[in-house]
């Protein structure tokens, strides 16, 4: 990859990070289990959904290069392999952490029902985060 292509890359990454993470600036961030299966589903979900709706399209390749750094920002956690792998299998707590997340970018972006995104967010971070 050139510089260039890791510069715009980069430059998506923060963009939708910018987009996600006043959503979760009330969030105790150092208090959610990030490494949860349900949660790495959540986000990477609204992550990368964020990316379709509002970016161009990536290439896969880089896309997960653009999801590890959007993650990291959104966050406060590094990406890790054992992140992707849970993305790859998409699994169990993943799948409901991911359809949740779909649920909620359709509530608020489509439907324009913001009282049942903001819902579901409290659900999400307030019953569900800690693990």
């Amino acid at each position: 990859m050139n510089s260039e292509d890791a510069e715009r890359i980069r430059e998506a990454a923060l963009a939708v990070a910018a987009v996600i993470t006043p959503l979760t600036d009330e969030v105790k961030r150092s208090e959610v289990d990030w490494s949860r299966p349900y949660m790495v589903g959540f986000i990477t979900t609204l992550i990368g959904l964020h990316f379709m709706l509002n970016l161009s399209r990536l290439a896969d390749s880089e896309m997960t290069t653009a999801l590890g750094i959007a993650w990291t920002e959104v966050t406060g956690t590094p990406w890790t392999d054992e992140f992707q792998s849970l993305v790859t299998s998409r699994e169990g707590d993943f799948e409901e952490g991911a359809n949740n997340a779909s649920r909620f970018v359709r509530s608020v972006h489509f439907e324009g029902n913001v009282q049942g995104g903001a819902a579901l967010w409290r659900e999400v971070f307030v019953s569900r985060a800690a693990g």
